[in-house]
């Protein structure tokens, strides 16, 4: 399992809007958004960067399917692939590949996972579209 340290941002530098870099806490699990990628923001109407998940799911401003993701990744300590639909404002749907990194401490404890999301299409609820 690759390292943080392995990881130079620079080299990211094209992809970084559409990243989250996530550091972990493990007693209790929870997540900490180090960055919350500007086209995320965007296309989610929210900016995560410097909070914990758990405060963002108890504000409604995360999903827990986030958190159930990321306890998947630290369960199997393994990429996870995703498509997913998010409700980002009422009647409006974000589709998206999900693709989950976990990246270690130099042992196999993960410390930080990478998570790159992508727009598939981005629609209308069907309850908007009822006349």
């Amino acid at each position: 399992m690759p390292s943080r340290a392995d990881i130079d941002v620079v080299d990211l530098k094209p992809w970084l809007g559409n990243l989250i870099l996530l550091e972990v806490r493990h007693d209790p699990p929870d997540f900490y958004y180090r960055v919350f990628g500007s086209l995320i923001s965007q296309n989610t109407n929210r900016d995560l960067t410097g909070k914990w998940l758990s405060e963002c799911i108890a504000e409604g401003a995360a999903p827990a399917t986030s958190q159930d993701s990321y306890l998947m990744v630290l369960k199997h300590h393994a990429p996870i692939f995703q498509v997913q639909s998010q409700e980002v404002t009422p009647g409006r749907l974000w589709q998206m590949v999900r693709v989950l990194l976990p990246l270690s401490n130099g042992n196999d404890e993960i410390n930080h996972i990478i998570v790159g999301n992508y727009p598939l299409l981005t629609t209308v609820a069907e309850k908007e579209l009822t006349f």
